[in-house]
């Protein structure tokens, strides 16, 4: 909760065991978004995400995991080297050439 609101929510929320509407929890920083249907929102993210390069999406993935115990040093090394790893692979060239051809892309998903 630390990394989400500010210490004077979290203590409030903590002593009182207040329930907090959804507005709430987007202002407090526990919620990305509000939406009046979250099931077709999440099903429309999660869409968007399968669109991508699954490479990518794991490397984003692992970048942003290990960015929460890292240095900006090493934050920057790892994203070279996944970087390195993703240019001239055969779906970053696919995503781009899916991008120039405004077609979505057809992913081989090795992992």
């Amino acid at each position: 909760m630390r990394e989400l609101a500010r210490s004077d929510v979290i203590r409030e929320l903590a002593m009182t065991g207040r329930i907090f509407t959804g507005a709430e929890a987007l202002a407090y920083g526990f919620a990305t978004s509000l939406y009046a249907d979250p099931l077709a929102a999440a099903r429309a993210t999660a869409k968007e995400i399968a669109a991508r390069s699954p490479d990518a999406v794991r490397a984003a993935k692992r970048l942003l995991n290990a960015a929460a115990d890292a240095d900006s040093a090493a934050i920057l090394l790892a994203e070279s080297k996944e970087q390195a790893k993703l240019i001239g692979s055969p779906n970053q060239i696919e995503a781009v050439r899916a991008g120039v051809e405004g077609r979505p892309g057809r992913f081989a998903d090795g992992e």
